[in-house]
């Protein structure tokens, strides 16, 4: 992404500011599941469908009537077609993501047996929720993973464009927190503890999130796309 956004720099070019859902995509996608989606190198069946359900989400909660709600007419209409067919593959692929790392956790006879659980393999949510063995249908779980994937990249991704968005029209700003992280991160890759040492970013985050609230959004399409989940898979 660094690359894209250097080369788009140098010669002058708008920058499509669907690149930052695509790496909170990545984020999401190997946080929760320990999948790369490479959203941001590779166009795949699996991140069309994401946008696709993503998108037919956002129609849904605006439609005045839920025509969709009739079984008849999302096998005729174009849009209910292909929106149906996204989340049968979007379904398909968490499924086989969560029998292959239950496979692993049983074959390993592995247990959550003390709170600083983490697998150094793999640190996913998925592989903490299954060590856990908590009493979750599979149904449930995917369901939970599923809104967690689809509506948690959206509304990470419009945090990022909007903060970088205001920076890049306060020159200020942005060299103030340019300062910031050369000073503390010294060009080495981030990690979870230097969040407590970047002050000055951390606020100009919060500071979008003021200024474009992104909740009333982000719960509206989440509720209506977990409905919708569930009511196709239904």
């Amino acid at each position: 992404m660094v690359d894209k956004l250097k080369l788009s720099a140098a010669s002058g070019t708008a920058v499509n500011m669907e690149l930052f859902s695509h790496l909170s995509l990545d984020v999401i996608g190997l946080s929760v599941f320990n999948y790369n989606f490479d959203a941001l190198t590779t166009d795949s069946p699996v991140i069309d469908a994401v946008y696709t359900a993503l998108k037919e989400a956002e129609a849904r909660s605006a439609d005045l009537l839920p025509y969709w709600k009739i079984q008849v007419l999302c096998k005729i209409i174009p849009r209910q077609v292909k929106a149906e067919r996204a989340v049968t593959l979007i379904r398909e692929t968490v499924e086989v993501l969560i029998m292959k790392c239950k496979e692993m956790v049983e074959a390993e006879g592995e247990m959550l047996d003390n709170k600083e659980y983490v697998n150094e393999a793999d640190p996913s949510i998925l592989r903490f929720l299954l060590a856990s063995r908590e009493e979750v249908s599979s149904v449930q779980l995917r369901d939970d993973l599923l809104s967690m994937l689809v509506a948690g990249h959206e509304t990470t991704g419009s945090v990022l464009t909007w903060t970088v968005y205001l920076l890049s029209k306060d020159s200020h700003s942005l060299a103030k927190a340019q300062e910031e992280v050369d000073r503390v991160l010294r060009g080495r890759p981030p990690s979870y503890e230097d969040t407590k040492e970047l002050e000055f970013l951390m606020r100009c985050i919060l500071e979008s999130m003021r200024l474009y609230p992104h909740p009333p959004v982000g719960f509206l399409v989440l509720s209506a796309f977990s409905f919708s989940i569930l009511y196709l898979l239904g």
